[in-house]
């Protein structure tokens, strides 16, 4: 499917209204998205639509938006280890290390490092918790996420069930660059 039938597709989805949610939780309103577009849930590497990755958020949302994973053989200890560490629980009291990461400490004491062709989550401590090459990370970027459809949807809840209303799209296409 190409840019102008996801478009078209996407003006049909906004006349429908309000549409009950396929799934629970916070997938939800990606799920439900790509099932109206015909499109099976794959969980891969690639984008969504040849070229397009698509992304779904809640119109009110304050979360971030996870473009894409890689961590097998970012890890520079045990992952278990690195949980158990400097992880903590999430609200259905599973550990892990859910936290934002920027260039200064945050409050577990983790931080981002940045060289001229790596970038490290590190800890105060000094302990290098994983490390990734700028250059595959750019190269995953590219491949992933050079165009990104970035569909906001309303919601509300009826009997305790969320209905999502796709009513905003934004199409996000250009590129990355290793500057910071």
């Amino acid at each position: 499917m190409d840019i102008n039938e996801i478009k078209n597709k996407l003006s049909e989805i906004k006349r429908r209204g309000f549409v009950k949610t396929l799934r629970k939780g916070p997938t939800g309103v990606g799920y439900t998205l790509e099932h109206l577009l015909g499109k099976k849930e794959d969980n891969i590497n690639s984008p969504d639509f040849g070229p397009i990755e698509l992304k779904a958020q809640r119109e009110n949302s304050h979360s971030m938006t996870t473009l894409f994973t890689f961590n097998k053989k970012a890890w520079q200890i045990n992952p278990l280890d690195a949980v158990k560490k400097y992880g903590s629980l999430d609200k259905n009291g599973r550990q892990g290390i859910y936290y934002t990461i920027e260039m200064k400490a945050n409050n577990a004491g983790l931080f981002l490092h940045v060289e001229d062709d790596y970038i490290s989550v590190r800890h105060i401590d000094g302990v290098v918790i994983a490390t990734w090459q700028l250059s595959e990370v750019q190269k995953r970027f590219e491949a992933k996420v050079k165009n990104v459809l970035l569909v906001k949807a309303q919601t509300e809840k009826r009997d305790g069930i969320e209905y999502f209303y796709y009513d905003r799209a934004r199409f996000l296409s250009g590129g990355t660059s290793k500057s910071i």
